[in-house]
């Protein structure tokens, strides 16, 4: 009866053991489990199917728009960095700096590489429609001779014309400064940074310009325009808080600038700022639809471009590239507000500018003290 006994315990021992063992085991599956799954996730992500579907997403959407296209291959290559293994065994601390740090090289790149296919691809298509329109100038079946009287009246040849638009707008204060170093500065509220491409076929000398908003319906014009045409570092920002003004440098890209040093060659593409008085508040700029850019060159032609607003490139973001600064500088004890009237070469053809842009006032504007600006101390 002991032995019985015995090996009925030894019985029991054997299943309470053989149970236990069997709850371990599937404990650590569900465990094991439960850590692979972001793993399972990415396994599926890499397979050659999925990717190349996701290649075939974005090919079709990268046709149209640049931006889903670099996105996906950052993602790829993010992808492609955690398959290789190439931190495993790194702390996740390392992990996730090493992850931000690629994908903050990443979005840089593809910033910079589609501003440089979007200006590509702009003078692509300019070229494009210029040799189409060549193409179809000669192709035209020309009348055969016969009396003057008998011929059909002749289709007007398109008229050479400029391309552009506007990329963004910042509406906020402005300072248009005057002399070096600066006495005295007059107010602007718009800073505007375009794009305009030469499709005149000439040389273009810019006498002058003019430039209007729609919005709410109906155009708004600017003012303020060639104020800083003579000079690269005329534009600025005051801080008085800090009692420091700081100049912008527009040697390379300020419109008023470049385009009063030389003219712009035929089909030359430029991307520059202007500086101007615009009846607008900070908020209008999002209810901005259309811009209307007209330029008069140097015998009173003129020449303009409707473009949609805001464009694909109209992303609002300012980089080093696009606008440098100068060192802050001490604002000067003398320095006053002034008012004064565009500068623009030639009464006649402030004439015609003016009244191009709505505006009807004598030339130059003159105060009943008969001095040429107003003037303010700050």
């Amino acid at each position: 009866m002991g032995k019985g006994r015995h090996n009925l315990e030894r019985l029991l021992q054997a299943a309470y053991d053989f149970q236990r063992r069997k709850r371990v085991l599937e404990v650590s599956k569900s465990v094991a489990d439960k850590k692979n799954a972001p793993s399972k996730v990415f396994s599926v992500i890499e397979q050659p199917l999925v990717l190349g579907a996701l290649f075939a997403v974005g090919g079709v959407v990268g046709a149209l728009l640049f931006t889903p296209a670099f996105i996906l291959c950052a993602l790829c290559i993010l992808l492609g960095v955690h398959r290789a293994g190439a931190l495993t065994g790194q702390s996740l601390k390392v992990q996730i700096t090493s992850y931000l740090g690629l994908a903050l090289l990443l979005s840089l790149g593809g910033y910079f590489l589609f501003g440089a296919l979007n200006n590509a691809l702009e003078r692509l298509q300019t070229a494009f429609a210029k040799k189409v329109a060549i193409f179809i100038e000669k192709s035209s079946p020309r009348p055969t001779s016969s009396p003057p009287s008998a011929l059909p009246p002749s289709a007007p040849l398109p008229r050479p014309t400029i391309f552009g638009g506007v990329n963004s707008i910042f509406i906020e204060p402005y300072y248009r400064f005057y002399q070096d170093p600066p006495i005295a500065f007059d107010r602007l509220n718009a800073a505007l940074y375009l794009n305009v491409t030469n499709g005149t076929g000439k040389a273009l000398y810019v006498r002058g310009y003019w430039v209007e908003a729609f919005l709410e319906g109906k155009w708004v014009k600017f003012s303020g325009q060639m104020s800083g045409a003579f000079e690269p570092y005329a534009y600025g920002l005051m801080d008085l808080k800090t009692n420091t003004l700081t100049r912008f440098d527009l040697s390379r890209n300020g419109f008023d600038y470049i385009t009063q040093q030389r003219p712009l060659a035929p089909d030359e593409n430029i991307d520059a700022w202007i500086f101007l008085k615009a009846p607008l508040n900070p908020n209008d700029g999002q209810k901005i639809r259309k811009f209307k850019v007209t330029i008069l060159d140097s015998t009173d032609q003129q020449y303009s471009f409707v473009s949609d607003y805001p464009t694909k490139r109209g992303t609002g973001i300012v980089v080093p590239q696009q606008l440098r600064f100068m060192p802050p500088e001490r604002i000067p004890p003398t320095l006053h507000e002034e008012s004064y009237p565009a500068v623009m070469p030639g009464a006649a053809s402030l004439r015609v500018l003016a009244k191009g842009a709505g505006f009807d006032f004598p030339f130059p504007a003159t105060r009943k003290d008969n001095t040429q600006h107003s003037s303010y101390v700050l």
